[in-house]
């Protein structure tokens, strides 16, 4: 059967979706596959051809681990829309019927801060097209995530460089690693070495998420980032 919602319909312009515990059927292409147990345990679809609103995200994670998807894939889905910490998905989710293959989804360009609301891009397939700096990574070796921001390092506020919190949190990231997972095997973002503030990476590429009260970028391709910061030599005895 046929779609019965658009993606940008489950969506909604605003924080969470409008048609919160109805069953939808949507059509879309898988642009991201974290079905494992040790990932988010669903894979996310977006709308090859969206919407005229761009407050509406056309992209939605698909909580489902047993559908035989790969990205690329044309599907159509039904399941329960509903928020889960925040985010948008469907779950449960009753079939996934893959349709055939697609032209894979085309990342949308974008900058910091965004040009709009961060809402309006979840659940969608984003590419930062400008250099982003490794402002953060306390939390990289226990759940796989570090902080990013455009335009250099952030600093506190309160250090008199001019910059408020809403500034410095329009221009931040965080990048994640597909998983929910604490203290992961590997520590992602650490190939070819470990990543140190002040390193750079370029093209981000993923899909933007939200989970533990922030947005966060689930990468699609490797992420890797230069050493644009060397460490000073050592002083000479």
């Amino acid at each position: 059967s046929p779609a019965t919602h658009e993606i940008a319909q489950v969506q909604g312009a605003g924080a969470a979706t409008p048609l919160s515990g109805q069953t939808v059927r949507v059509e879309g292409v898988v642009t991201a596959d974290f079905q494992r147990t040790d990932q988010l345990s669903g894979f996310f679809v977006q709308d090859p051809a969206p919407d005229d609103d761009p407050d509406t995200s056309d992209g939605i994670f698909v909580y489902n681990r047993s559908a035989d998807v790969n990205v690329g894939d044309r599907v159509l889905v039904t399941g329960r829309a509903i928020e889960y910490q925040g985010l948008t998905e469907l779950s449960p989710v009753t079939a996934v019927d893959v349709c055939g293959t697609a032209r894979p989804i085309r990342p949308a360009n974008v900058e910091l801060p965004l040009d709009r609301a961060t809402e309006s891009y979840e659940g969608m397939l984003v590419r930062y097209t400008q250099p982003l700096t490794a402002t953060e990574t306390y939390q990289l070796g226990r759940y796989g995530e570090l902080t990013a921001s455009a335009d250099g390092r952030l600093f506190q506020p309160t250090e008199g460089r001019g910059s408020t919190q809403a500034e410095n949190d329009a221009r931040r990231i965080l990048i994640d690693d597909g998983s929910n997972v604490q203290n992961p095997d590997t520590v992602p973002f650490t190939d070819p070495h470990a990543v140190r503030i002040g390193d750079k990476t370029w093209n981000l590429t993923g899909v933007l998420s939200y989970g533990f009260g922030l947005y966060r970028l689930q990468p699609t391709t490797e992420t890797r980032f230069a050493r644009t910061n060397p460490r000073a030599p050592r002083p000479a005895h």
